[in-house]
């Protein structure tokens, strides 16, 4: 990790958040819950959820040069159960709004526009037992495939930042979304 000199520490480093949307959610707010929060009525947030330390903003000192975002919609039990393809299709019916700074939008993309970034896809079956299999992602599940900004975006030392999901579809059942903040990171030397 390269130190610049006045600065700190620049490195590559995404800051990444999961929020439960409940069914019939209508919207979701990342990066409201650090970690130690509550996602969900007996779990907090760890690694696996957020990398967020202070609700809403970086740690005093540290800043995000955002380069990219992804989106994907987790794999996993812990919302009640594997999410479905309606559901995964009603939360990519809508879209996102990113917030600096408090009210001041920096971007509105629909959400079927971001792409996954090589995060996991859902296995889905058309028939029983499971001959034929189909998966839902948006795009190929590989690293690069993210939603890439012309102009990097600054987050700043305790700059506030929010991104909304809103205007999707009628969920039928609890799921877990993860928005990732792509960039290069500044800390200040420890």
């Amino acid at each position: 990790m390269p130190t610049v000199a006045g600065k700190g520490l620049v490195y590559t480093q995404p800051l990444y958040d999961t929020i439960h949307l409940a069914a019939a959610a209508v919207i979701g707010n990342f990066f409201t819950v650090p970690k130690g929060g509550l996602l969900v009525a007996g779990v907090n947030k760890d690694d696996r959820h957020t990398n967020l330390v202070q609700a809403g903003r970086l740690e005093p000192g540290n800043e995000l040069q955002i380069n990219a975002i992804t989106m994907h919609i987790r794999q996993s039990v812990q919302a009640g159960a594997l999410p479905a393809d309606a559901d995964i299709r009603a939360v990519f019916a809508g879209n996102i709004r990113m917030m600096i700074g408090g009210s001041t939008e920096f971007l509105k993309l629909p959400c079927q526009m971001i792409p996954a970034g090589g995060a996991d896809f859902v296995f889905f079956s058309n028939i029983t037992p499971a001959a034929t299999e189909f998966y839902l992602a948006n795009g190929v599940a590989a690293i690069q495939n993210k939603w890439y900004l012309d102009q990097p975006l600054t987050l700043r030392s305790q700059e506030t930042i929010e991104v909304i999901l809103e205007h999707m579809d009628t969920i039928a059942a609890a799921v877990h979304v993860v928005f990732v903040l792509w960039g290069t990171a500044l800390r200040p030397v420890r």
